[in-house]
């Protein structure tokens, strides 16, 4: 699944769908159908964390010039250092964790749209051609197996860690400034996903994922609809990401 994710999002020009892509629930949806596992406010704060960690890289790669492995690394241990007193915690309560979310959001929202008329409608530079894909799939095995040893660490939020973020951050480096905007709007769609998993998990848990997954794709489709495509978020015809 991992190394579907990377290589979709290497093969995928349009920085809008590569950040769907990754907003995509797929690894927990494989947690929930697979174990006893209960949505709470943990996993809203795991998306939380999820845009913290590509924040993070973005910042650190593209603003201080840090070399994205080494970016790449400080993002997954502010995560793991973040996730491992809050699933110390858990249960941590939906209703609150919702709230503080959901505004949370709406603020973040209000800056990128800022920062987006700050920065105009630039259009991003070629990238680097790609290595081979067996390559890529090597690198893909290898951090996933060291990022699955740090997620047990941190419990419940495991499920939200981002094990294929780990490269797909290294997929998009030349991008990552846009790709963490358009990530950071979609996570509302992630966010609606548990919403409808929770109030429903008591009653059925395969009508609650169904309902997880309605929502998910209903609020996608909003966002996508209402967000006309700019140049910012397509990637030059003839440029391709490395891995």
């Amino acid at each position: 699944m991992v190394a579907a994710t990377v290589l979709a999002i290497g093969a995928i020009r349009s920085i809008r769908w590569r950040a769907l892509i990754y907003a995509i629930p797929l690894p927990i949806t494989l947690v929930l159908v697979t174990t006893a596992t209960r949505v709470d406010g943990s996993q809203l704060l795991g998306v939380l964390l999820l845009n913290v960690f590509v924040a993070v890289v973005a910042l650190l790669h593209a603003r201080a010039g840090w070399h994205i492995l080494l970016a790449d690394a400080a993002g997954v241990a502010v995560y793991a250092g973040l996730a491992w007193p809050i699933a110390a915690l858990a249960p941590v309560p939906f209703v609150p964790t919702l709230t503080a979310v959901l505004l949370l959001w709406l603020l973040g929202q209000a800056i990128l749209r800022r920062c987006d008329r700050a920065d105009g409608h630039g259009m991003a530079a070629p990238t680097a051609a790609s290595p081979d894909v067996l390559a890529k799939i090597a690198t893909v095995a290898g951090s996933s197996l060291l990022v699955v040893a740090v997620g047990r660490l941190i419990n419940g939020l495991a499920v939200t860690f981002p094990y294929a973020g780990v490269l797909v951050v290294i997929e998009t480096r030349q991008h990552l400034g846009a790709f963490a905007r358009q990530f950071a709007t979609n996570s509302i769609a992630l966010v609606a996903f548990f919403i409808a998993y929770w109030a429903l998990q008591d009653r059925d848990r395969l009508l609650a994922l169904g309902s997880a997954w309605l929502a998910f794709v209903t609020v996608a489709a909003i966002l996508h609809l209402a967000r006309k495509p700019s140049i910012r978020t397509q990637l030059p015809a003839n440029s391709r990401n490395g891995g």
